[in-house]
């Protein structure tokens, strides 16, 4: 029943349940797909049943051993940049008491980013203060903003290869919707083809201390940025003062508000460890041109 309310959730489907028996049977129908089992074991303890909408005549090759991922070294290599020729994104999930969850919050806040990033109502502002004197030079930078979804819709996932970071489980999660542009320097250039885009970019540790988390925060992030891409209002304002026996003090005030409906995607993701050797994650957001 686990593997096929997986299947459900990957697909997009409500979660089904059923009195029948499912070890007595080869196949089951969930009233959309035919599901066959086609294969269940047995390892320490753990019973692991594979379910799939194709019949195999072969059995499958069974190997328990998950990958430990390299952050560091990028291995393995589908961590750091998608190989698929869909639009790949990192399922990510801390361990949990059950150990079919971790397989169900992977899909389904992959599922949720996407979800986000589709269509949201996006208000923030962002305070900029320089202060330049004879005797100091300081920067401040504050920014808020707030972010609603409104996009309810449940993308169907492909679910790849998985690998172990201290316990997170992380998967390749594949969606069948937007445009690859593989080889493009993102990071440089956020645009690509007349296509508005954006970076979102987080790092360290969360308060929940889940990577997950992280990942929801650099979308959350690069929707503020393509907001302010898309409409911005600039206020400014400075302040010169010299006195006469020549010391000098340059005041800039800058006000920055942005409110819009943003619809995009997820283009491409990159994960990599910074010199305090935490995760640091960035997002390559490009809009979803005529969906507004």
């Amino acid at each position: 029943m686990n593997a096929i309310n997986n299947w459900q959730l990957a697909n997009g489907l409500s979660k089904i349940t059923t009195k029948q028996v499912l070890t007595d049977l080869d196949e089951y129908y969930t009233g959309k797909d035919m599901l066959y089992f086609n294969d269940v074991f047995t390892d320490k303890g753990n019973i692991y049943a594979l379910v799939s909408d194709q019949k195999l005549t072969v059995k499958p090759a069974r190997n328990c051993n998950v990958d430990e991922c390299n952050l560091e070294s990028c291995e393995p290599n589908w961590l750091c940049s998608g190989q698929s020729n869909d639009i790949t994104l990192l399922g990510i999930s801390a361990p949990a008491v059950h150990p079919n969850d971790p397989l169900k919050h992977m899909i389904d806040n992959a599922q949720q980013l996407a979800r986000t990033v589709n269509l949201a109502h996006v208000k923030g502002e962002t305070f900029l203060l320089n202060i330049d004197s004879t005797y100091v030079k300081t920067s401040n930078l504050q920014q808020t903003f707030k972010i609603d979804e409104l996009d309810h819709q449940v993308n169907p996932v492909k679910v790849g290869k998985m690998c172990h970071y201290k316990s997170t489980l992380i998967s390749e999660i594949s969606f069948t919707y937007g445009k690859v542009y593989r080889g493009h320097d993102w990071l440089n250039t956020p645009n690509i083809g007349g296509v508005t885009g954006a970076i979102g970019h987080a790092k360290g540790i969360t308060s929940t201390g889940r990577m997950s988390d992280l990942l929801n925060l650099a979308a959350r992030r690069g929707l503020f940025a393509l907001a302010k891409a898309k409409n911005i209002n600039v206020e400014n304002d400075v302040e010169m003062s010299i006195s006469n026996s020549g010391f000098y003090s340059l005041i800039r005030k800058t006000h920055q508000t942005t409110e819009s409906l943003i619809s995009a995607y997820v283009a491409d993701m990159k994960m990599e460890l910074n010199e305090k050797v935490q995760p640091e994650i960035y997002i390559w957001l490009l809009e979803n041109k005529g969906t507004l």
